[in-house]
């Protein structure tokens, strides 16, 4: 993990027993403390890298997340959170379809501008977004770090990875939203996408394929010991080797894996 030049301080103790000053080490037994800390600073966001939270239910995904959602409000930066991702209106959550699109001259649909400009964005259960609306989710995540935005995913382990693991993920995914992804932010020269014009119709690559080109790592270890279905993806994928990445310079990922032990029992019982 790229270190980060603040400097990591603890967090004073809260009433909130969902608050990261609160959160059980001990009994998760998958977290390092300092590591947490270091990525609870903020730091990273301001530096436009991002940051994959994955772990099983009530493992503090989403606490550790608000609390770097906290620090980047307190250190002056913008932010957004998607959340609730109802597969029948998640392109209403993601798209404009009225007045003030972000798009070209014509009328079409285009991004959310509150989406793609804030600084940090965080997405809870981002393996549905992907599902509900693979071409959108992906246009407005690669569009973002294209732009030096930083992203926040929150992720179950193996929903992610059971979704990779389909052979469709290997397929071209299109969504009928983006006639011409490269012209999402308008008509100028200065205004393309390389990562929207890479996902123009006739060229959309396989999902497993987009994550990689955005470096994200999806594996988890192995559950316990026992070898986990969900390290690595066994479809065999097609050759693909003439596809180069848009992005100039690698996009930097910090990562967390939460392991799979839920917290939640012992927050009932103090509450």
């Amino acid at each position: 993990m790229t270190q980060t030049s603040a400097t990591a301080q603890p967090h004073p103790v809260s009433s909130n027993p969902h608050s990261l000053a609160n959160f059980d080490y001990a009994f998760n037994g998958t977290l390092d403390p300092a590591q947490v800390q270091e990525i609870a600073t903020a730091a990273f966001v301001a530096r436009g890298e991002n940051l994959l939270l994955v772990g099983g239910p009530g493992t503090g995904k989403t606490v550790i997340a608000m609390e770097v959602r906290e620090q980047a409000t307190a250190l002056g930066l913008s932010s957004e959170y998607l959340h609730g991702c109802d597969a029948h209106f998640a392109d209403l959550q993601l798209i404009d379809h009225g007045p003030g699109y972000v798009g070209s001259r014509q009328a079409r649909p285009g991004l959310l501008e509150k989406l793609l400009n804030c600084d940090v964005l965080v997405v809870d259960e981002a393996e549905r977004w992907l599902e509900a609306v693979p071409a959108a989710f992906m246009v407005l995540l690669g569009r973002r770090i294209e732009l030096g935005k930083s992203n926040v995913l929150i992720t179950y382990s193996g929903s992610l990875m059971r979704l990779c693991s389909k052979e469709s993920a290997w397929r071209s995914r299109s969504d009928s939203y983006f006639e011409h992804p490269a012209f999402l932010l308008g008509g100028e020269p200065e205004q393309r996408s390389e990562w929207g014009r890479l996902m123009t119709p006739g060229r959309s690559l396989p999902l497993v394929l987009q994550l990689s080109f955005l470096g994200i790592d999806f594996s988890v270890p192995a559950i316990e010991g026992e070898q986990s279905e969900f390290v690595k993806v066994s479809i065999a994928p097609p050759n693909y080797s003439r596809v180069t990445s848009p992005f100039a310079k690698a996009p930097v990922w910090h990562k967390l894996y939460t392991g799979e032990k839920s917290y939640r029992e012992i927050l009932r019982r103090r509450a």
